[in-house]
């Protein structure tokens, strides 16, 4: 096995040399192209650095004011998209091992056109059409795809046929997903409510973000069985959630397991604040949102296996999509159900606290506390307080991604012959950006770097878990 500190450790029947080339003899194009994707998506979160340098010290050569695709609700449709046009370039003149995403036929590619090509160009369309603002660094990076594919002796024939080709596919897909819901803006009033979503009192000025995205069109063109939306402890009137058997003990975990340290009772021990913060990645800085976090993972999984070129095909495509129909049924489930944040929940658990309060002798110090804060999402690369997300707890989006894509990858193992105890045996070292030893806590520190081995089962556990250590979500929101 190489000495790589995100390498997979495995047993034997996972210990292949890697697989450093795609067909031609050029680098994997579908691992080049995403590690593309995911430095675009963290240079959109560079935004409003008047230093004149990114949390890498390498200049940028743009300002923004904030992301093109912001949230992880638009990330996660932006990834999608570009995965599938990879898969559609890399697989739609072999039926044999995949079929088309796009819903108009695409014809075989000409004879000859180079597939690492093809792929290129696609993703580079499907990028640049989406973040317009890095447009000189994707045209400097398919540049730099084309050197290298003419080093890996790849005609320049077959390059042009294949980047004609990638390109028709990219336009297809771009074309399909043109007004499928992501445009409408989100109008959202909170419903005053107990129990419902209001802005975060340490941040009283953010948006709602999401309340139309349940809209968007779906990915999947499977005709599967629908999702089924399930409400909270079983209430589907908003706020009902109150009075149900099991509120009390989702109280109580977050209170002692979220707060900040100085919360009476607290009960979060140090390895759990590090799960919190390992799995941030809350829009902040130099980082982005989540969705870049787990394609991180199936960047380590797929290089330490190792997978081809054709099978990080369709295992992207196939975890991207996942996670972008589940981010648009999770908003849909936040949106119709509108659950409070645990800030505003615990602060106002006694009827004596919040919208309609009514008199009561004592608060009930036990369950509810008026003065209660979050740990709160990571401000990694500011000075900002502790803050929880702009849209409703119920279901995690965190919870819901990371799950999608993990267990993707375990499905995905499945039909290429992996059996159960192998995958659930297989274990990989990451190091998230929030532990890389350069981005800065919150006080201006860098924080240490830290590596985490981890199962598939491990990393969506983790994750799930890491949203109510920092005093951001309910059990019920990670458990859904």
């Amino acid at each position: 096995m190489p000495n790589d500190p995100n390498a997979i450790k495995a047993d034997s029947r996972f210990s292949k040399p890697p697989a450093a080339v795609g067909g031609g003899g050029a680098p994997d194009a579908v691992l080049y192209w995403n590690s593309v994707l995911l430095e675009v998506h963290r240079r959109d979160f560079t935004f409003a650095d008047a230093a004149g340098l990114d949390e890498s010290d390498a200049p940028i050569d743009r300002q923004s004011l904030s992301p093109e695709q912001g949230g992880p609700t638009k990330t996660s449709r932006a990834f999608a998209m570009v995965q599938l046009a990879v898969y559609d370039a890399a697989l739609a003149g072999t039926p044999a091992l995949g079929s088309p995403y796009v819903t108009r036929p695409i014809a075989a590619p000409t004879a000859g056109a180079s597939v690492e090509a093809a792929i290129g160009s696609a993703a580079a369309t499907v990028i640049a059409s989406l973040w317009v603002n890095d447009g000189a660094y994707i045209a400097s990076k398919l540049a730099e795809w084309v050197d290298l594919m003419a080093g890996a002796g790849i005609a320049p024939a077959a390059v042009a046929l294949g980047s004609a080709y990638g390109r028709e596919i990219a336009l297809n897909l771009i074309n399909e997903r043109t007004m499928d819901g992501s445009e409408k803006r989100d109008v959202y009033a909170p419903l005053g409510v107990r129990g419902t979503h209001r802005a975060d009192p340490f941040a009283p000025t953010q948006p709602f973000l999401g309340a139309a995205w349940g809209n968007v069109k779906k990915f999947d063109k499977g005709g599967g069985p629908a999702v089924m939306l399930v409400p909270p402890l079983g209430a589907a009137i908003p706020g009902a959630y109150l009075k149900e058997k099991g509120w009390a003990a989702e109280l109580r975990q977050t209170r002692i397991k979220g707060g900040i340290p100085v919360t009476e009772g607290c009960a979060r021990v140090r390895e759990e604040t590090t799960i919190g913060t390992f799995w941030g990645y809350d829009g902040v800085r130099g980082l982005g949102v989540p969705p870049r976090l787990y394609n991180q993972c199936l960047q380590t999984i797929s290089k330490s296996l190792p997978l081809t070129q054709n099978q990080n095909a369709v295992m992207f495509a196939l975890c991207n999509m996942a996670m972008a129909d589940g981010g648009i049924t999770t908003w849909k489930e936040k949106y119709t159900y509108h659950v409070a944040r645990p800030v505003i929940g615990i602060r106002e658990e006694d009827i004596s606290f919040g919208p309609g309060a009514k008199g009561k002798p004592l608060p009930n110090v036990e369950l509810g506390d008026p003065f209660w804060a979050p740990l709160g999402a990571p401000q990694t690369n500011d000075k900002g307080v502790s803050r929880t997300p702009p849209f409703p707890a119920y279901p995690s989006g965190h919870a819901t991604f990371g799950t999608a894509c993990f267990g993707m990858v375990d499905l995905y193992l499945k039909s290429i012959g992996k059996s159960q105890k192998e995958i659930d045996a297989l274990t990989f070292d990451f190091t998230s950006d929030e532990f890389d030893g350069r981005n800065k806590d919150a006080d201006g520190s860098t924080r240490v770097r830290h590596v985490r081995q981890l199962t598939l089962k491990d990393a969506i556990r983790e994750n799930s878990d890491s949203r109510i250590y920092l005093g951001v979500h309910w059990p019920m929101d990670a458990r859904e």
